[in-house]
């Protein structure tokens, strides 16, 4: 009977280990808090739209100063064959012939000061500008009044370059002629190319206000720069539309009108515009160009890139339509043209780096990863002091989580341009990958010190100061970000992820629907409001958010293993199966997925699989310690302790001192009768946790095994030291003080167990044997009571009880005792068969038959059942009955005496 009281409670720590690495490894690998929402938000520097038609100026260059547009023959000679043969030539385009005739009228009229200037008019527009400089020189000379003169010296100068002798002659001229439009006009044409605007706007509107001829259009064009320079957008559209109004055909007012509506995204209009110029000019391609700009705005990517080809038809060395073509191209997905184009502009233009740029994005979009680090490289080579390029590459390489690449290129970036804010803020993503939250914090915040405003630094710079356990200023970082940008979802998020490690699940939960109302399809939100839910054992509302979250990322392998763990502690076994196994299919390297299937298949009693399944994760991960440990366990589920020693002693290798290992090695040692290896194995993990309670006590039980009393006394004394409360420890202490005959020492250690735990069942039914066995009857009943009390169907209890009524000669009492038990338990054979001796002893000869032959339907080779039914049918003089049952008492039991003599006996009576 001790033995058996001694091997159950050594089977005990074996149990309770299970459960603890049940909840152990659910609670380490079931959720996981993701909170690094800006961890991947990488911002690429290249041309993320087309790039506009005029560069650094979005408009058309202003009117250049001009000669005079407001021609009058003031004076002119008239009916002269000469003069009237020259202005043909003009007209008809052949200066030559022109300045033949002028030269040989002047050649017989010195000093004709009109047609002098005709003729050095014609000369400059002849580009043959000395002539006309010293013509003009000359009529000076002659007439030192003439305004025209002193207007055309001021023009050449200007040509020359001499701005400020230039602008005396144009002052000399409007003080000869106060009148004089056109010294307005390049007057005022020429302050607004040196960026004084206010004496330009003067000028050009004195122009304006003095010639409202149809050649005063060129006044109201570079009005309309001007206008358009000062951010006077309102008074530039009715300075272009009044240059439109005095000439119809003028493009270029047009163009920048169009040009103007693209940037207020006034895309009908400027579609009009720009149709208007091709009817006027069908060649136009920067109209073309802008035609494409506007559709590819409108995401019409096959007429933008009509638009593109058309113009790059028109002009084929139209880069920046080229450029745009190619982008065009890789927008839907024809890689191969795309490539083919940005190729044709590096043919043409070898220097233009954000060709190189957009085609290494080109080629790693087709998966050509070798190509794009080669055009990076080719670019490098072209300009080794481009940050752009190295931002990219290091970008490249982060996607690619080459975090040493990364950040050697992104420090290059920053090098080379130390106000790349995007650099430094990809050099705090890479840190942050690195594991590194200091260093990322330092990039964060010299991002947010060179731009203020940039949102992805704060919040990223908040996980930072989060992953240091900065918390409240974590807090404070994201609460300024949603202050000052409230539709920020990812700061919101960040900020439940602060709350929910500051136990402030009420506010963790506002942040995360916070940042789902900003944001609905937020997978991440949902999750983290999983946790939040769960956190609380709201299941209900845990499962729904974690499906929400499922819905916007169906391969959210996280999301699938938490659903899978609620339904594992809701044992719906099968539902939890189906979870971890889709949670495989989205990650089939989820080393958490394979342990907790493993679990589960457990409990669904498919053990083999749920051992395939550690054998799988270990093949992924020979360092996953608790692998190791689940499958000893499983093994040892199976009483194969020889495989549960092997893995035990495999984990072992890879973590020498690993507790939980040595504890369950050292229970599967000693379930293998390897007594000496589990003492061995838990000496061993006692040297490193003497405060081992379970280990300590293990071993106590290996040595009672062993009938190893005082060692077995020392360690239980120990554990006792380490916690006094432990009351196996006592139970057991009175196990061996009863095996060495020390009754009142071993009822002292059961009382001391019972005073601990006042419903310990064993304890109370051993004290009852050994007051039974001292005769103290009252004691020993009240004990038994006691236990039956505590539990209402602990079997031996009654059947203690029932022996004890029987030996203090109380037979109605012991009867009533073992009714009640096979109320309990109809099978249980002892009670039968002590029931049926009593009805014996009483001459109850039926009722002992049949309690006997019930008994030995139960139990067909009990040899006492058999002579006890010999005993009742010899008692009923049913001598022939009462051998046969001899017979096969014999046939069981053949050395018991009493039923060879009764057989005998019977036979010769």
């Amino acid at each position: 009977m001790t033995k058996m009281k001694l091997l159950s409670g050594y089977i005990i720590p074996f149990l309770i280990l299970l459960v603890l690495l049940l909840s152990n490894f659910f609670s380490q690998f079931g959720f996981f808090e993701q909170w690094m929402i800006g961890d991947d938000v990488m911002q690429v520097g290249v041309n993320a739209e087309p790039v506009s038609e005029d560069g650094e100026s979005y408009y058309v260059d202003m009117g250049a100063e001009t000669p005079e547009w407001t021609l009058e023959n003031k004076g002119a000679v008239s009916n002269n064959p000469l003069i009237e043969q020259a202005r043909n030539a003009v007209n008809a385009g052949d200066l030559a012939l022109a300045i033949n005739r002028y030269e040989a009228f002047l050649a017989q009229n010195k000093n004709n000061i009109d047609v002098m200037i005709q003729l050095g008019s014609v000369y400059l527009n002849n580009h043959e500008v000395e002539k006309s400089d010293a013509l003009f020189k000359g009529i000076i000379d002659i007439d030192p009044q003439n305004p025209r003169a002193h207007f055309y010296r001021g023009y050449l100068a200007s040509l020359a370059g001499n701005i400020s002798q230039a602008r005396d002659f144009y002052l000399k001229a409007i003080a000869l002629q106060p009148n004089y439009a056109d010294a307005y006009y390049n007057l005022g044409t020429q302050w607004q190319k040196l960026g004084n605007y206010r004496e330009a706007e003067k000028n050009l509107l004195r122009a304006a206000e003095l010639n409202k001829s149809a050649g005063s259009f060129r006044v109201h064009y570079n009005l309309g720069l001007l206008y358009q320079k000062t951010n006077r957008t309102q008074a530039a559209s009715a300075a272009y539309s009044k240059a439109i109004e005095l000439s119809p055909s003028h493009i270029e007012s047009r163009y920048n009108l169009a040009l103007m509506a693209i940037q207020e995204k006034n895309y009908p209009e400027a579609e009009e515009l720009l149709t208007t110029i091709l009817r006027l000019d069908p060649t136009h391609a920067q109209s073309v160009f802008n035609l494409g700009i506007i559709h590819f705005k409108q995401n019409n990517w096959k007429q933008a890139e009509k638009d593109f080809k058309t113009a790059v038809d028109l002009d084929p060395q139209y880069e920046k339509a080229l450029f745009n073509l190619a982008k065009t191209f890789a927008i839907g997905g024809d890689n191969k043209n795309a490539i083919a184009t940005y190729l044709r502009l590096i043919g043409q233009n070898p220097e233009y780096q954000e060709v190189y740029l957009n085609l290494a994005l080109v080629y790693l979009q087709a998966g050509d990863e070798q190509q794009a680090l080669n055009t990076y490289a080719e670019a490098i080579k072209k300009e080794p002091y481009s940050d752009k390029v190295f931002y990219n590459r290091g970008t490249y390489y982060l996607k690619n989580n080459a975090l040493e690449l990364a950040e050697k290129d992104l420090k290059k970036a920053v090098q080379i341009n130390s106000e790349n804010v995007l650099a430094r803020y990809n050099l705090g993503l890479t840190s942050l990958r690195r594991n590194q939250p200091k260093e990322a914090l330092n990039h964060f915040e010299e991002a947010l010190r060179l731009q203020p405003d940039h949102l992805e630094s704060g919040t990223n710079r908040a996980i930072a100061l989060i992953q240091l356990n900065r918390l409240d200023e974590a807090a404070q970082n994201l609460k300024e970000l949603t202050r000052t940008a409230p539709k920020n979802e990812a700061a919101w998020y960040n900020l439940g992820v602060v709350m929910a490690k500051q136990d402030s699940l009420a506010q963790a939960e506002i942040c995360y629907k916070k940042a789902i109302e900003l944001k609905p399809n937020y997978p991440e939100a949902y999750f983290n409001l999983a946790k939040n839910y769960d956190n609380q054992q709201d299941w209900d509302l845990a499962l729904s958010s974690y499906k929400n979250a499922l819905n916007f990322r169906p391969d959210y392998a996280e999301a699938l293993l938490n659903q899978g763990v609620i339904y594992y502690r809701r044992q719906e076994w099968k539902a939890a199966r189906d979870l971890f196994e889709q949670a495989l299919r989205s990650d089939p390297g989820y080393m958490e997925a394979y342990f907790n299937l493993s679990l589960v298949l457990k409990q669904m009693n498919e053990l083999d699989q749920a051992i395939e399944q550690l054998r799988l994760l270990i093949d992924i991960d020979k360092n996953y310690i608790a692998a190791y440990n689940q499958l000893g366990v499983f093994y040892a589920l199976k009483n194969d302790y020889t495989n549960a020693i092997d893995v035990y002693i495999a984990g072992l290798n890879q973590e020498p001192e690993n507790p939980g290992i040595l504890y369950n090695l050292a229970i599967a040692y000693s379930k293998s009768g390897a007594n000496e290896d589990a003492r061995e194995t838990y000496l061993t993990l006692l040297k490193d946790e003497a405060d081992n309670l379970s280990a300590l006590y293990n071993l106590a039980l290996l040595y009672m095994s062993q009938e190893q009393w005082q060692e077995a006394i020392s360690a239980l004394e120990n554990v006792l030291k380490l916690d006094p409360t432990y009351y196996q420890a006592f139970f057991n202490l009175a196990v061996i003080s009863s095996r060495q005959k020390n009754y009142e020492l071993s009822i002292s250690y059961y009382e001391k167990a019972i005073a601990i735990k006042p419903d310990y069942t064993k304890a109370l039914r051993n004290v009852a044997i050994i007051y039974r066995k001292l005769r103290l009857y009252e004691q020993a009943s009240s004990a038994y009571q006691a236990a039956i009390k505590a539990d209402t169907v602990y079997e031996g209890a009654y059947f203690g009880l029932a022996i004890l009524y029987a030996d203090m000669g109380d037979t109605e009492r012991a009867i009533a005792q073992y009714k009640e038990l096979l109320t309990i338990n109809p099978e249980h054979t002892k009670a039968l068969i002590n029931l049926g001796v009593i009805f014996l002893n009483q001459s109850a000869y039926e009722k002992a038959r049949i309690i006997f032959e019930n008994a030995s339907r139960l139990q067909p080779g009990s040899w006492k059942i058999q002579y006890n039914l010999a005993l009742t049918a010899r008692a009923e003089g049913k001598k022939t009955d009462a051998i046969r049952y001899l017979d096969n008492t014999l046939k069981i039991n053949p050395a018991y005496r009493p039923a060879l003599e009764l057989r005998n006996t019977l036979t010769n009576q």
